[in-house]
């Protein structure tokens, strides 16, 4: 079994992440981990020193202030997507799990385009603009608390 996991950002999406993959390698050390993330993220480092592959795409927050980086944004996100499917596709995983982000959203596309099953986990108790917009695609959304907030 293939797994892809994107985790991106901030600590709060990464290490979920990383407990997952943790868990799934200790219940079958066969399995097959790759994480994505941003180039512009925390996850380099810390994804890195957790012994996991990563491959990095190019992602960009959409703000909500007009600047370069807002008008942009759509644009890095698109890159990452031709990027994500890409990787996707010579990786083949049997499922995407997204633990939120910006980066997320283009993996997550990339995943519906390959017809690739999608699991989110939501850790806040107020959901994640881009959650809330992969929802729609997603078999399964795991959460942190029972009840979210506006999901």
């Amino acid at each position: 079994m293939r797994i892809a996991i994107v985790s991106a950002g901030t600590g709060g999406h990464i290490y979920p992440g990383i407990a997952v993959a943790e868990e799934l390698k200790r219940r079958d050390p066969q399995v097959g981990i790759l994480f994505l993330g941003s180039k512009e993220g925390m996850e380099k480092e810390i994804i890195s020193r957790a012994g996991f592959p990563l491959k990095l795409i190019k992602a960009r927050a959409l703000l909500r202030k007009i600047s370069y980086k807002a008008i942009s944004a759509p644009f890095v996100s698109a890159l990452g997507f031709f990027q994500a499917l890409r990787i996707l596709r010579t990786f083949a995983p049997d499922a995407l799990f997204s633990t939120g982000g910006y980066a997320s959203l283009p993996v997550v596309l990339a995943a519906k385009v390959c017809s690739i099953p999608i699991y989110l986990h939501e850790q806040n108790v107020l959901p994640g603009f881009t959650n809330k917009i992969c929802r729609r695609w997603a078999r399964k959304t795991f959460l942190s608390f029972a009840q979210p907030g506006r999901f």
